[in-house]
């Protein structure tokens, strides 16, 4: 049993091992599945724990060019100067900061100039024509137009900062201004090969810019984004990050790296007086406010059109972006798919003004070992001790209040600490120890099935299979009532009956007294010749083993009465039996050799039932009983026969013979 147990623990801890190397290997495969796991777990645990309001956003309004716009107004792109008339409109409606979701990275078309060019191709000469086109020109310089309507005000124009080729389009924005830089941590940041940016000429007026670049999962959700990238030594913000700027009138903000081993990795990025925890690399988890339309959302075309009360516009964030299908900036969030990714940046912005953002910390690799260490070792310690009902109470309950905890820290703290491998941990482990339990307990029915079947009552083993740890065939010494009883004068029975007849006559009287041994819950030890030895009290225990025994005795002399008449038919002789029952303690367990064993009851007290039944001879009774078990047995009426000496005891013995029970002590006297 001990050995059984070193090896059950050997496995549940290499288990465990293998619980801990899958939240820490670094192996590309284990990551990939760890990555998995736990996108699934923050999934969950984000969209369970959404606000249920975004009263508090403060001040952002979403400008969508969507499907009825594009009716509207014209198939995208459009025209220079309707974004001018935009823009005017918005700040001329109260408007704060406008950032656009959007890059200008190709010229906009100016007719002016396209039909002097047509001319000029063509040779067709017509100078005052020509001349009046050249004037024109100007006139229908949108994009001159549209970068003017930027002029003194708080304008942040998207562009996009890659490594997927070295191509350079457009002109980028001044950098950030990040007071607290070296070169060391300059170095430690990612960087960004190329861009894709606006004209020069939308610099005109030196509108601030920010990048929209996104890095999906690998599953293509975006949960991640980096608020800051660099570019040969310079640092560029996001967009979301230089509308925050604007808004929060700041004109520069600060870093804060640690030690990671001999690098450095970057910490916080401190706006103002927000301190916004990131990643290594400068990434921050998203923290969406909600699905799509969480942010109020108006249609570009009902501005552009004067539909909307200026009210809805004034102090207020504006974020210009588009969900119209054709134009190809829908985002999958672990909220939803087909999202605008003018939303993205929309939480982006009120989580950076509101300074909160989940986070992992530095210390959570350290945590998240330990955590999963501290769960395994417990439950190591604990199941092995629980019934299979108490492993699933005890693991569903842990598993509640790991989550419960885990859902604690994201929603007080902002922490995001492991969960998927954790809650593998519980179910793995007891699933282990339900499944070996389970097994375990398998063996044990069949064990007890293969030893008891053959010497129980079915009804006892069954009981005993409903609970088998509670029995074993180890040996003990307790308390037990056995009796004996053979056939009287069966020598000289044995020599009228041909083998077959004798087969015949004992199958005929074993069976009825066995079926009576069971039916008064005893266990059959053995069949020696014509002799049945039976106990009481093992290997289930019985508090009232001495009166089912003597109560079997009894109704085992009334069958064989019945039996006389069926043994009359069949030409048998006449057939009297003997039975000696004791009380007292003896050794009862699976005793025997490698060869044979049998479970079975040994001592002085099962010798003396032995004696006592073949006293039934001299003293002319079917059935004598020990005093202790007639002290025992309070419901029958006795007799007392003698105070005898049987082999083996120094001390006599007083021997009594049942006559009834007590409830029929009167109407045997009466008759």
């Amino acid at each position: 049993m001990r050995g059984s147990n070193i090896i059950i623990r050997g496995i549940s801890l290499v288990l465990l091992g293998s619980l801990l190397w899958l939240q820490t290997s670094d192996s590309p495969l284990i990551n990939n599945i760890r990555e998995r796991l736990d996108n699934i777990a923050y999934d969950i645990r984000l969209a369970s724990t959404l606000p249920k309001t975004t009263s508090e956003t403060p001040r952002i309004v979403i400008i969508d060019i969507d499907e009825k716009s594009l009716k509207e107004t014209g198939q995208w792109p459009w025209p220079r100067n309707k974004m001018a008339l935009l823009t005017d409109q918005l700040f001329e409606a109260g408007a704060l900061v406008v950032g656009f979701d959007i890059v200008f990275a190709e010229k906009d078309r100016n007719s002016a100039r396209e039909v002097l060019n047509h001319f000029q191709m063509h040779e067709i000469q017509s100078p005052d024509t020509m001349s009046d086109l050249k004037n024109m020109i100007p006139e229908f310089n949108y994009d001159e137009q549209f970068s003017n309507s930027f002029k003194d005000r708080d304008v942040v124009l998207g562009y996009v900062l890659h490594n997927r080729s070295h191509t350079l389009t457009g002109k980028l924005p001044p950098p950030l201004t990040v007071t607290n830089i070296n070169d060391a941590m300059l170095a430690s940041l990612p960087e960004a090969e190329a861009y894709t940016a606006n004209l020069a000429i939308m610099h005109k007026h030196h509108p601030a810019g920010g990048f929209f670049t996104t890095r999906p999962d690998r599953d293509g959700i975006i949960r991640k984004t980096p608020l800051i990238l660099r570019y040969k030594d310079k640092i560029y913000p996001s967009l979301a990050l230089e509308i925050t700027r604007l808004f929060l009138l700041l004109d520069e903000v600060s870093i804060d790296m640690h030690k990671l081993g001999r690098d450095n990795a970057m910490e916080h990025l401190i706006l103002g007086k927000n301190r916004i925890p990131t990643d290594g690399l400068g990434n921050v988890l998203i923290p969406y406010q909600g699905r799509q339309n969480t942010f109020q959302t108006l249609s570009a075309s009902d501005i552009l059109n004067k539909r909307i009360a200026p009210a809805r516009i004034n102090n207020k964030i504006i974020l210009i972006g588009t969900s119209a299908q054709g134009l190809f900036d829908m985002r999958t969030t672990p909220l939803q798919a087909n999202v605008p990714g003018v939303e993205i940046h929309a939480s982006l912005v009120h989580a950076l003004i509101q300074g909160k953002f989940p986070y992992e910390p530095s210390w959570a690799a350290g945590a998240n070992f330990f955590m999963i260490l501290i769960i395994g070792l417990v439950l190591i310690l604990l199941l092995p001790r629980l019934s299979a009902v108490w492993i699933i109470v005890s693991s569903t309950l842990l598993l509640f209040a790991v989550v419960v905890a885990n859902f604690s820290l994201w929603h007080s703290q902002g922490l995001v600490l492991a969960l998927s491998v954790p809650l593998i941990t519980v179910f793995a482990l007891s699933s282990y120890y339900l499944a070996r339990g389970f097994i375990s307990e398998t063996l044990n029915r069949k064990k007890i099935s293969s030893i008891f079947g053959q010497y129980v009552p079915p009804h006892l083993v069954e009981q005993m299979n409903r609970d088998p740890e509670h029995y074993h065939v180890q040996g003990e010494t307790r308390e037990l009532t056995v009796l004996f009883a053979d056939i009287v004068g069966f020598t000289a029975i044995s020599e009228k009956l041909s083998a077959n007849e004798l087969k015949d006559l004992l199958n005929r009287f074993f069976t009825p007294m066995t079926r009576i041994i069971f039916t008064h819950k005893g266990t059959i030890d053995k069949y020696v010749g014509d002799m049945i030895m039976a106990f009481w009290g093992a290997p289930v225990v019985d508090d009232k083993h001495a009166s089912h025994s003597l109560d079997a005795a009894m109704d085992m002399l009334k069958e064989v009465k019945q039996l006389q008449h069926t043994f009359a038919l069949a030409g048998y002789p006449a057939m009297q039996i003997g039975i000696g029952i004791n009380t007292g303690i003896m050794s009862v367990g699976d005793m025997g050799s490698e060869f044979r064993r049998a479970y079975t009851v040994l001592g002085d007290a099962v010798n003396l039932a032995s004696r006592l039944e073949g006293l039934t001879r001299y003293y002319g009774c079917d059935l004598i009983v020990s005093e202790h078990t007639k002290q025992q047995c309070d419901d029958y009426v006795f007799q007392e026969l003698d105070r005898v000496c049987v082999k083996g005891k120094q001390e006599p013995v007083t021997i009594y013979s049942p006559v009834c029970r007590k409830a029929e002590a009167v109407d045997l006297l009466l008759n």
